[in-house]
């Protein structure tokens, strides 16, 4: 799970600056960073906001059944999960109805998978961004872009331009090397610290159309607009 976001203001503002100015620098993060101390002692270990990262139904089912809503999913959909972690979203997808599948880059995430949907989540390889090989009628992320260069964005959008027609994506937005909400700094992974105006073209560069731009979603992420109303993005995109 994330630490509460209560306990966040516990973080000292040295750390906060610290890993500020060591994001700054990282142009790119190694697949083993994201370990067991990224997941599991992220606070502790200076890693993250993870800690004792692990499967809540009472959170990741409503906030999965309030995406379906937004978005209008059907059932005879499929949908992907890209950066999905131990497949927490997946396990909320399917207990709901969904065709839903997961990949991610993190061997200790995969390994650790809810062993309930295990067999639908797969590891990113070589860059090889569709390990499962299928079309998805959705392509959904969140939190994840963040984390990535702009030239495996790039990769991630192209790659899946030719498999999916719609995409999803949740970002925390930030403006001149500064997160609007200061906590997402602790994250030593954080890569990309943008406005709303370079994701949609980026995303437009790649050849998905920004259908709607949202700073809300009911049940998704609500703590945090409490904290700042454009803290996060929520890109509802299709392909051109």
């Amino acid at each position: 799970m994330r630490i509460s976001f209560k306990k966040l203001y516990l973080v000292s503002t040295r750390l906060i600056k610290l890993n500020k100015t060591k994001s700054k620098n990282l142009k790119n993060i190694k697949k083993n960073f994201f370990d067991r101390d990224y997941f599991e002692s992220g606070i502790e270990t200076g890693k993250s906001c993870y800690v004792n990262y692990r499967w809540l139904p009472d959170l990741t089912i409503p906030m999965a059944y309030r995406i379906t809503q937004y978005l209008g999913l059907k059932h005879n959909q499929t949908i992907l999960d890209f950066g999905c972690s131990k497949g927490y979203l997946v396990k909320a997808l399917r207990l709901l109805g969904f065709k839903a599948y997961g990949v991610d880059i993190s061997s200790y995430a995969i390994k650790n998978a809810d062993n309930d949907i295990k067999k639908y989540c797969k590891l990113i390889k070589n860059k090889s961004y569709n390990p499962h090989n299928k079309n998805f009628d959705w392509v959904i992320s969140k939190d994840v872009m963040e984390h990535m260069t702009l030239d495996a964005i790039n990769t991630f959008l192209k790659t899946y331009y030719k498999f999916s027609k719609n995409m999803f994506h949740v970002v925390p937005l930030g403006d001149e090397g500064k997160y609007r909400i200061k906590e997402m700094h602790l994250d030593k992974s954080h890569l990309q610290i943008n406005d709303e105006k370079w994701w949609t073209k980026v995303f437009a560069k790649n050849g998905w159309k920004t259908l709607e731009l949202n700073y809300k979603v009911n049940g998704v992420k609500d703590n945090w607009h409490k904290h700042h109303k454009f803290g996060n993005g929520f890109f509802k995109l299709k392909k051109k």
